[in-house]
């Protein structure tokens, strides 16, 4: 995955390495797969929803996932940036970026990409208007590949990412010759001023400064006002009723009319969430200021 990804990333499932393993893996029928797909998606970008050529396409390339998943349970890829890699063949080529599906994820930190049974249902035509949108989009605008698979919520397909600035880079280790010399020479005035003390004799000279002694606390300290106000602002935070703020946050998405997927799911959340409030005697907690318009009729279509 990534270096330090969100767990609820659409993440490959364990059974990839039981697939990577695999002696007979059909890695032609892949091949053939992602001719299919290739040809799918520039259907999808050229003719309208009920254009005939463009459904042909994209049924040809539901055919070719039905008849792979005949012969295994699952298709695991490695993204690189020229190619996918099934179990170490190579199974997709572009070495031109601007329609190269692999680029097109790869750039974007994705690294492993897997299809599941069921991906050739009602998932393949979101999927390639995805792709489709991903392809179409300039570099100054603010989505990513990883930001629309996020929102999507892919059930059969699944990926995995790494993140960008930390993939590859070596963090350079601490030097602490010059310090611990600095020390040594510190530790070694001490031990003589000890010596010559225990002598009743004085040192030569005083001791040269430590390192950080001419740090100053006070100039980075606060006033009694600025920590009173510091002290009320921590209070008031880790006394903050965050039931409230999360049910504020869900009916703001319960507005993006153009998700109506989630505006369901919030629906069925709020179902659960704001009875156990209430059985709970959390009543503020239960009651957002504004309660949207959309409410009502997402509930109806829930129901």
């Amino acid at each position: 995955m990534s270096e330090n990804p969100v767990d609820n990333s659409n993440e490959a499932d364990d059974s990839s390495a039981e697939w990577a393993e695999a002696d007979d893996l059909p890695i032609s029928q892949v091949r053939a797969l992602f001719v299919i797909l290739g040809k799918a998606l520039r259907a999808f970008q050229l003719y309208d929803d009920n254009n005939p050529v463009r459904k042909r396409f994209v049924g040809n390339l539901r055919e070719a996932f039905e008849g792979l998943w005949s012969e295994i349970e699952g298709l695991n890829l490695a993204v690189e940036e020229d190619r996918f890699v099934m179990a170490g063949e190579e199974v997709y080529h572009s070495t031109l970026r601007s329609d190269s599906l692999s680029f097109l994820l790869y750039k974007d930190g994705i690294r492993d990409i897997s299809f599941l049974p069921g991906v050739e249902g009602d998932e393949l035509d979101r999927f390639l208007r995805l792709l489709q949108r991903a392809k179409m989009l300039k570099s100054a605008e603010a989505d990513d590949v990883l930001t629309m698979l996020w929102e999507a919520d892919f059930q059969c397909f699944k990926w995995a990412y790494v993140a960008q600035l930390g993939e590859g880079v070596v963090l350079p280790e601490e030097e602490r010759g010059d310090l611990d010399k600095v020390h040594a020479v510190e530790t070694e005035i001490d031990s003589a001023d000890e010596e010559m003390a225990e002598q009743g004799g004085q040192p030569s000279a005083p001791p040269p400064p430590k390192v950080g002694s001419d740090f100053n606390p006070a100039l980075f300290s606060l006033d009694p006002v600025e920590k009173e106000q510091l002290e009320r602002e921590l209070r008031a935070e880790m006394e903050r009723d965050l039931r409230h703020d999360v049910l504020s946050a869900l009916f703001d998405r319960l507005e993006e009319p153009e998700y109506p997927e989630r505006q369901s799911e919030i629906v069925v959340i709020f179902r659960e969430l704001i009875p156990n409030f209430l059985s709970r005697g959390a009543v503020p907690a239960a009651v957002s200021p504004v309660v949207p318009a959309v409410v009502p009729t997402v509930v109806s279509a829930a129901a």
